[in-house]
């Protein structure tokens, strides 16, 4: 048990690494994947069964926190393991957990995994494509060797600023 617990730990990681990446090409800009990457992460935390008993949660958001990937896994990992499911709602992710956390999951990928494949802004590799030579890097004039410290600064002054 230990070890199909394990993969599914790992497929869960595999696949969240994956959203994050496709995530990261999209959106381009740091502070923005990380109030992305935040306010999924906690969607996804608190509408899941781990924190919330889901008896009492309005149809929708029951039916929405039976599919999240969270709930499918820790109550995959609950039954792996011998724990009580607690009382559950009749619908399939409820009643099968492990095949239910490996579907969606294997679903996650299926979709996330070909999307970043246009979306990384470099033209497309084919064998016929002849790329075209490297251009040599011109230097700048002459340096000039280093100039002396100031005296009392101890900051090096530029040569070109004098």
């Amino acid at each position: 048990m230990a070890g199909i617990f394990a993969q599914v730990m790992l497929l869960m990681g595999f696949t969240m690494s994956w959203l994050g990446a496709l995530l990261g090409l999209v959106v381009r800009n740091v502070e923005t994947v990380s109030a992305v990457t935040g306010v999924a992460m906690m969607s996804l935390a608190f509408l899941s069964n781990p924190f919330v008993p889901l008896d009492g949660l309005p149809r929708w958001m029951q039916v929405a926190a039976e599919w999240n990937p969270v709930s499918a896994v820790v109550s995959a990992s609950r039954d792996l393991f011998g724990n009580e499911r607690g009382p559950t709602s009749g619908a399939f992710p409820a009643e099968h957990p492990l095949p239910t956390a490996l579907a969606v999951l294997v679903t996650l990928l299926a979709v996330v995994i070909p999307l970043p494949d246009g979306r990384t802004g470099m033209p497309p590799r084919s064998a016929d494509t002849v790329h075209p030579p490297l251009r040599s890097v011109t230097t700048s004039p002459q340096r000039r060797g280093p100039v002396p410290l100031r005296s009392g600064t101890g900051l090096r002054r530029n040569a070109h600023t004098r």
